[in-house]
C-alpha cells in the first residue's frame, strides 16, 4: 500500500516552486533588460524586438540541454517544462513587438518584407511551440513522454534559432547567443555519447 501511495503523491505533487521561481526570475530579468535596453537606442522597438529574440533563445537553451541529455533515457522534468514555457512566453513578447511595432500589426507586411519562407517559419514556429507547451501542461503526470510533438518542436526550435542567430546573424550579440545555445546542445549530446553514467551509483 505504501509504494503506490508514494508514486501517486510524487506525480500529483503540488506546484513545483523552485523551477518556477528560477524560470520566472530569468524571464523577468531578461524582459526587463530587453525593455530598458531599448531606451538606449534610437529605435527602441527594433532593439526590443531583437533583444526579446536573444532572450527567447537563452530561455530555451536549458530545456534543450535537458531534452537532448535525457532523450528516451529519463523522463523530462519540471525544469524542462518551466523554462520551455517561459521561453515561449518570451517568444510571444518578441512576436508582439515584431508584428505590432515593426509591421503595424499586419501579418501580410511580414510576408512582403521578409519573404514567404521566413515569415511562414516565424508563424509556424510560434504556433508549434505553443502547442507543445500546452501539451506539456495538459498531459497527465509531471513528466511528458518523448512523443513526436516534443521531438518535432525541439528540432524546429533548434534549427530556427541556429539559422537566425549563427548563419544569418545580423550582429555580434545574435552570433554569441546562437553559439552559446549550440555549445550547450552539443554538450548535452556529448554527455549522451560518453560511456560515463552519473546515475549508476545509486
Amino acid at each position: 500500500m505504501t509504494a503506490p501511495m508514494t508514486v501517486q503523491t510524487a506525480d500529483t505533487e503540488s506546484f513545483p516552486s523552485t523551477p518556477f521561481v528560477a524560470a520566472f526570475g530569468c524571464f523577468s530579468l531578461l524582459l526587463a533588460a530587453s525593455m530598458l535596453g531599448g531606451l538606449a537606442s534610437d529605435d527602441a522597438d527594433f532593439l526590443r524586438t531583437h533583444a526579446t529574440a536573444w532572450s527567447m533563445a537563452l530561455l530555451a537553451t536549458p530545456p534543450m540541454y535537458i531534452f537532448v541529455s535525457r532523450y528516451r533515457r529519463q523522463p523530462l522534468d519540471d525544469w524542462w517544462r518551466m523554462f520551455w514555457s517561459f521561453g515561449w512566453l518570451m517568444n510571444i513578447v518578441h512576436f508582439h513587438f515584431g508584428l505590432f511595432h515593426l509591421h503595424d500589426g499586419q501579418p501580410l507586411t511580414v510576408f512582403e518584407r521578409q519573404g514567404f519562407l521566413l515569415a511562414f517559419s516565424i508563424f509556424f514556429f510560434t504556433g508549434l511551440w505553443g502547442i507543445d507547451v500546452v501539451a506539456a501542461w495538459v498531459r497527465p503526470g509531471w513528466a511528458p513522454p518523448y512523443g513526436f510533438l516534443d521531438s518535432a518542436t525541439f528540432a524546429v526550435a533548434f534549427l530556427t534559432f541556429f539559422i537566425s542567430t549563427v548563419i544569418f546573424n545580423n550582429d555580434r550579440t545574435s552570433l554569441v547567443v546562437g553559439l552559446i545555445m549550440t555549445f550547450v546542445v552539443v554538450a548535452a549530446l556529448a554527455r549522451r555519447l560518453l560511456p560515463l553514467s552519473l546515475e549508476e551509483p545509486a
